[in-house]
């Protein structure tokens, strides 16, 4: 991007419950009434015209690819305007608008337009957004609550009745053309179930079933879910290698929905925005003999995996979830005997994915433990030694504040002097050969005290060194780590087969 261009940045966002096959037709008008504001808004100067689209996304939170985008060319001073149709499109958290309008966009320089709202951040310079924007705000806010409730209402109310309110069915079955909410079977995936449970009646393991369907070419859930609908929010699952593997067999094996009883209410979202987390088995909604059966009965229960203790389920090992194959993206999985012989290695290669750039070492899991609890460990001391050294610049600064302000003091004082003697200038009370001179020597002592006030400078940390200490500042004082613990602080781990490692920390944006 050309350096001195100002650049206009569109935000494009549709709901996926709102959305059409391929690109809805909203956010194709999204775009139109932007083209046309933007054309007349900066007629006849020289920009720039970005443009990011989250279609099929929940404006409740700002975990959206598109956004997460925005505000790091924001951020970087890449963009210098960003332009939505309205204040709901950009988010429905009030506080969420209010905290980006009032103050993160004014400290990152860039305008902010919402069209249908009348609302342009130039307008608001150095105040805060008005009331009216507020009410709209908490409007927006209010209305997302409000849809939410009655939406869980209505499909608790399916739950019961046992209907399909899923968008879309479970491999191995498809929605009736009569009635959407109603599940038949799909042949060709449905052969594929019957098969995988088959398999593991004759003794096959779970890695193996996966391996034997990935050489055979079967596409996988996600793959077959791919080839049959347009929708981008699954044409992105594409983009994730999509192969069969063990937790997709696993999961196939423990569905009860196979053997004809429908099963609902396996997540629940604890609040408007939240993500959405699984529910305790004993909640779940399930209705006997809603559909057809893939499986039988006594076939399905013989099968079906076992249910670990949940002591054991809950004893997560520190870096569960966080380990990835830097070569082909897949979750490590773990096998051995738990819990001593304990192994991780890459799911993809388990599989029997023919992927040459997966890592291909196995790794125990006290040893990559004992690697990223080291390195956890020294960025913790780092964060300790800044913490320090941001208390002494404070106690610096408060020690020199009563210096500070008597120089500033001073210096309007020496200010004011030379505003006298150009008055006296005026008034013939003063030569000018007698005003240059004094002039002179009041601009000296105005030179001297902004050096003895630049002495008492202190200068800031570093946004590198303030992110650091914004994500461990609160596990300074921690004794014992936990994988909760390593999620907050990790967001991937990478292991090479040199045994090297590479940590993407979560680092929270700089802005608070």
């Amino acid at each position: 991007m050309a350096e001195n261009k100002y650049v206009v940045l569109k935000y494009l966002r549709l709901s996926l419950e709102d959305g059409d096959d391929g690109e809805s037709n909203s956010i194709s008008n999204q775009r139109d009434l932007l083209d046309l504001h933007i054309s007349a808004t900066f007629k006849g100067k020289k920009i720039e015209v970005m443009e990011l689209v989250d279609d099929g996304y929940s404006g409740t939170n700002m975990n959206r690819p598109g956004m997460k985008r925005l505000l790091v060319l924001a951020e970087m001073n890449l963009v210098q305007c960003v332009i939505v149709k309205d204040l709901s499109r950009f988010a429905r958290n009030y506080l969420e608008v209010g905290r980006y309008t009032d103050k993160i966009f004014p400290e990152w320089r860039v305008r902010f337009i919402a069209v249908n709202d009348n609302y342009d951040s130039l307008d608001y310079q150095g105040v805060t957004c008005g009331v009216d924007v507020a009410i709209k705000n908490l409007t927006n806010a209010m209305y997302s609550q409000d849809l939410s409730q009655k939406i869980t209402s209505v499909k608790r109310l399916q739950q019961k009745r046992g209907e399909c309110y899923a968008p879309y069915a479970i491999y191995g079955y498809m929605k009736s053309p009569e009635d959407k909410h109603k599940l038949i079977i799909d042949p060709e995936p449905a052969e594929v179930v019957r098969r995988i449970f088959n398999m593991k009646d004759s003794g096959m393991k779970y890695s193996q079933i996966a391996k034997q369907l990935n050489e055979e070419g079967i596409l996988s859930p996600s793959e077959y879910k791919v080839l049959l609908t347009k929708k981008e929010v699954w044409r992105r699952a594409e983009r994730r290698l999509p192969m069969w593997n063990k937790s997709t067999v696993c999961r196939i094996l423990d569905d009860e929905r196979y053997i004809g009883n429908m099963v609902s209410g396996q997540t629940r979202v604890e609040y408007v925005g939240g993500k959405a987390i699984r529910a305790n088995r004993e909640d779940y909604v399930i209705v006997e003999n809603t559909h057809e059966a893939i499986v039988d009965r006594e076939l399905f229960y013989r099968v079906r995996p076992r249910r670990i203790s949940r002591d054991r389920k809950n004893a997560k090992g520190l870096l569960d979830g966080l380990l990835r194959c830097p070569g082909c993206g897949h979750a490590f999985e773990k096998y051995g005997t738990y819990p001593n012989t304990i192994k991780f290695r890459c799911s993809s290669r388990a599989s029997g994915a023919n992927n040459e750039n997966c890592c291909q070492e196995t790794f125990k899991e006290e040893e990559l433990n004992a690697i990223v609890i080291q390195a956890v460990k020294m960025e913790i001391a780092r964060s300790a030694e800044l913490i320090e050294v941001r208390r002494c610049m404070k106690e610096k600064e408060k020690k020199n504040e009563k210096k500070i302000n008597a120089i500033i003091k001073k210096i309007k004082g020496l200010k004011q002097q030379k505003i006298d003697a150009y008055i006296k200038l005026t008034k013939n009370e003063l030569t000018e050969e007698e005003f240059l001179k004094l002039k002179k020597k009041i601009e000296s002592s105005i030179e001297e005290c902004r050096e003895e006030l630049e002495s008492y400078k202190v200068s800031d940390l570093s946004s590198a060194d303030e992110r650091i200490i914004n994500l461990f500042e609160e596990f300074v004082e921690a004794e014992n780590f936990t994988n909760e613990m390593f999620k907050r602080l990790i967001k991937t781990i990478y292991v090479y087969d040199d045994r090297r490692i590479e940590i993407k920390w979560n680092f929270k944006e700089k802005v608070v």
